[in-house]
């Protein structure tokens, strides 16, 4: 045992011999250290008018029971109070590395602006709306250790409303072969909950594919790049929390990014049949042609889309925004039955939750 002050706090280090591992006990905590190999960790956070939520999903990294990590937080030109909030943070905790944009670059260009100046030996995110369990990073590095073949690490999430009660959790596959099998349908592995390996990441172009600006879905299609390389699974834990709220990203109404998702399995499909995709072969202008022909049903029709997306925001618990949603789809075409069957649909199931 080997007591130690560390900003201004009295700590007691206790070293198991069984496995090499730290345990720090200070007032009220447990922090876990790793000293096998010391990997340091990179958490990716963009944020852009946060204010309401960044706090709790700051304190959720800088309470992580796994220490070694750097906190990567840019404010994507917030007109709130959310770059003050990033200062009083950093202020505090020298973890934090503070940027900002100058202009509103969004999450795309945001997260790859971030990726450059990561040093860790595994990258992860964390949305500013959302929050972590306190041992996320603890239970992901050990098993990276476990696994050495491992190139990517999912976890449960729990989907919370804006007060942080959970609404539903997820059951991602926790086995490469069912990962495997149910990739291609779904994005099974990717979003905020990754944890990739640095040089896994590297090898497969090392940020998010800037086509996917403006789109969604862009997780998706890089978790798959590394799913098609290296193993890639879920842990069985809840260990990421997930705000559905109607001011996030996912809940903007845009054909582009509902379509993304068709997107991504068509460059999928393209690489597992002969290698690569339009955009590895350097053919954008091949990817934009086919998205042109996935929108065509919706330019037909323009109440589909509402229709769509009021079935994802009943999914997702957002039953007031269904209800809102399904509305914009009758009065864009109101002699189409379909949408007010919708409507209904949405208002009973709003009355028997």
């Amino acid at each position: 045992m080997i007591f130690v002050v560390i900003q201004k706090q009295y700590l007691l280090l206790i070293r198991c011999t069984t496995n090499s591992s730290l345990f720090i006990l200070t007032l009220g905590n447990i922090f876990y250290i790793n000293k096998m190999n010391g990997k340091m960790v990179s958490v990716i956070m963009p944020a852009y008018n946060a204010e309401k939520y960044i706090s709790q999903a700051v304190q959720s990294i800088l309470d992580q029971t796994y220490q070694n990590l750097e906190l990567l937080i840019c404010d994507d030109a917030s007109h709130d109070g959310t770059a003050r909030i990033i200062n009083e943070f950093a202020d505090e905790d020298s973890r934090i590395r503070f940027f900002s944009n100058k202009t509103n670059l969004k999450l795309l260009k945001t997260r790859n602006r971030l990726l450059e100046y990561a040093n860790g030996d595994l990258i992860t995110f964390q949305d500013a709306d959302d929050f972590s369990s306190p041992n996320r990073l603890e239970y992901s590095i050990a098993e990276f250790e476990r696994n050495t073949n491992l190139g990517l690490l999912s976890c449960q999430v729990a989907y919370v409303d804006k007060f942080g009660n959970i609404i539903r959790e997820s059951n991602k596959p926790t086995t490469y072969s069912g990962v495997l099998s149910d990739m291609h349908k779904t994005n099974v592995v990717g979003g905020s909950i990754m944890v990739i390996r640095a040089d896994c990441l590297k090898a497969v172009g090392g940020k998010f594919r800037v086509f996917f600006e403006g789109l969604a879905y862009q997780d998706y299609d890089l978790s798959l790049l590394i799913a098609e390389k290296y193993e890639a699974y879920s842990l069985p834990d809840v260990l990421y929390y997930y705000r559905q709220h109607e001011s996030s990203n996912s809940k903007i109404i845009s054909t582009e990014r509902l379509l993304s998702k068709e997107l991504v399995l068509h460059l999928a499909k393209q690489r597992k049949e002969r290698g690569s995709d339009d955009l590895m072969d350097g053919h954008p202008e091949k990817v934009k042609e086919y998205f042109t022909k996935l929108k065509k049903p919706y330019q037909m029709d323009r109440s589909l889309i509402y229709r769509d997306y009021a079935a994802n925001f009943m999914y997702q618990g957002l039953n007031r925004r269904a209800i809102a949603t399904s509305w914009k789809a009758i009065l864009n075409r109101p002699a189409k039955l379909v949408n007010w069957m919708t409507l209904q649909y949405c208002l009973r199931k709003s009355i028997i939750k």
